[in-house]
């Protein structure tokens, strides 16, 4: 006999004890012990159905043992007894529902491991975008083998461990079936949000593996929290721009941000691998333009320190020598700011953009009188 038809058999009896909960104990023993087995011989042999209603079961038994039939019930009944009973009740009804429908017995039977599955997978996905950040999988790991133990019963919360675990369970079963359609309605499946999410990810990683390592055992490249910085922009100390500033390290070497191509991603530009040819649109999946850096000179060599970095949109990854005398050359383009607060230390003199004043206008003679010209200096 499987462990469900088990725990049939065990809430039949419980609910036959609770409609003979008014008989003295020794006779509701005398009445009620060894049915047990005989109950699970009827259910192996003709099915749930075999076991009726508990109430009135629980009446021939009065009637065969000879006692009034007539349910003297106490005054007043536990909680706990109420509720066993009316989760039999229900149970009952649920069980001769079901056999009303034709074949409805086998549907249910192969679609119950399904709905354990299921259900393990709300719970995960409850829990992790309520209280991880959109965490899920590692949750579902833990989660659905929980919930294909209970429904199989290796920890069904029922029979000795009392009426208030399984209105539990019941309660968070019924939860997690309205809980379906808003879960299936939120995730985008067809590759929006999510689908952006593992493109982001992975075309960051694919970048990260391209970029060598430094001497120090770190990436190449410069991060802020977390992510790629692709450009910098500065600010003087009156909160001016600056452009063409040359950052050096500690040691002096010079800071380099390690350039790469930009492709847009959900409405941001996002670092891409090198070993890509061009840029996709994650909407049409057709090639589209990237964003690509084109570095400063001394006149000699391409300069990665001087920022921040002309950029320019093409169609391929690499850098154009003829950039800069076509019809889009490379631009330092929109600031992220305009200007920004000033900022000042006691007793440090910031360095401040010197901006050049035109020459003035030289003067405009009058007539009749001559122009005093002052010689070079050696030569009066």
């Amino acid at each position: 006999m499987t462990t469900t038809a088990t725990d049939l058999v065990g809430e039949f009896l419980a609910a036959v004890r609770g409609h003979l909960a008014d008989l003295d104990p020794d006779e509701l023993a005398e009445i009620t012990d060894g049915l047990e087995a005989d109950l699970a011989e009827l259910v192996a042999e003709r099915g749930p159905a075999a076991l009726g209603d508990p109430a009135a079961y629980a009446l021939e038994l009065r009637s065969a043992a000879g006692l009034d039939t007539a349910v003297r019930r106490p005054a007043r009944r536990d909680p706990a007894e109420r509720l066993s009973a009316a989760l039999d009740d229900g149970r009952a009804a649920w069980d001769r529902l079901v056999d009303q429908m034709p074949d409805a017995r086998p549907v249910l039977a192969w679609a119950r491991p399904l709905w354990w599955l299921l259900r393990g997978w709300l719970a995960a996905t409850l829990v992790g975008l309520t209280l991880f950040g959109g965490m899920v999988w590692p949750l579902a790991v833990v989660m659905v083998p929980l919930s294909v133990l209970v429904g199989l019963g290796r920890l069904w919360p029922g029979g000795e461990h009392g009426p208030w675990v399984r209105l539990a369970l019941l309660l968070l079963n019924v939860f997690a079936v309205v809980l379906v359609p808003p879960v299936l309605l939120s995730r985008d499946y067809g590759g929006s949000a999510w689908q952006r999410g593992y493109d982001d990810g992975w075309n960051e990683a694919q970048y990260d593996a391209a970029i060598p390592a430094s001497s120090d055992g770190g990436e190449a490249g410069v991060y802020s929290g977390g992510h790629r910085v692709s450009n910098v922009y500065a600010y003087d100390a009156s909160g001016k721009p600056l452009v063409g500033v040359q950052l050096f390290d500690q040691d002096g070497k010079p800071l380099a941000i390690g350039r790469a191509p930009e492709c847009e991603m959900g409405g941001h530009w996002s670092v891409v691998s090198p070993d890509e040819e061009s840029c996709w649109d994650d909407e049409t999946g057709e090639p589209a333009q990237a964003r690509i850096s084109y570095p400063w000179t001394n006149g000699a060599a391409q300069l990665d320190n001087v920022f921040p970095l002309p950029t320019r949109l093409q169609d391929k990854f690499d850098l154009d020598p003829l950039a800069f005398s076509g019809v889009e050359p490379p631009t330092v383009g929109e600031l992220p700011f305009a200007t920004v607060p000033p900022v000042s230390l006691p007793g440090i003199a910031p360095s401040v953009q010197q901006v050049e004043e035109p020459p003035a206008p030289a003067p405009t003679e009058q007539p009749g009188k001559k122009r005093k010209v002052t010689a070079p200096a050696g030569q009066e």
